[in-house]
């Protein structure tokens, strides 16, 4: 009778044993594919980056300083070269956001990142004339991070913005 009764004890011991194994091997199971659709992604984001990069060119630097400073003497080709950087520049926001806002593999608020990205990309005349003609297309991107971006972007400061690309390297004093 006690050999039964043990053996009884021991089989849903080991019954609860496999359950708890097997609800291990499931949340491991979705783990693995959070972290597959987030390499898969990054993969993606990083040929886009790739893509643009090659546009640039060897020294875009130049060229990103005249969308701040003259950007109606850009050149046709200039143009390429600024578009590519700032398709570089919302393809890493946009992975940003997918990482925070949708992998949620980085803590912390996105807005509040996002927010802190803005002013050094996107904050001249000519990104923000850019932005309000890409940010329409089709498949541009989540519409909640474009609401998002749209929203902020005419409360960006120009001046800070130019101050923060290019003053260091002039030695100008940050504006107030």
């Amino acid at each position: 009778m006690y050999l039964n009764k043990l053996n009884q004890w021991l089989m849903l011991a080991s019954t609860i044993g496999i359950l708890a194994g097997l609800i291990l091997v499931v949340i491991q199971l979705d783990q693995n594919e959070l972290l597959a659709r987030a390499q898969i992604n990054s993969d993606g984001y990083i040929s886009v980056y790739d893509h643009n990069y090659a546009k640039m060119g060897e020294n875009p630097a130049p060229i990103i300083a005249k969308t701040y400073t003259d950007p109606e003497g850009l050149t046709v080709d200039e143009h390429v070269v600024a578009d590519a950087y700032l398709s570089s520049q919302w393809a890493y926001i946009r992975r940003l956001y997918f990482m925070m806002a949708i992998i949620e593999i980085y803590g912390g608020d996105w807005r509040e990142r996002i927010l802190r990205s803005l002013p050094p990309l996107f904050g001249n005349k000519y990104a923000k004339d850019w932005w309000a003609r890409r940010s329409t297309e089709p498949g541009f991107g989540d519409s909640e991070l474009i609401e998002f971006i749209t929203s902020e972007l005419p409360d960006i400061d120009n001046n800070l913005s130019l101050y923060l690309v290019t003053g260091d390297a002039l030695g100008r004093e940050a504006p107030n």
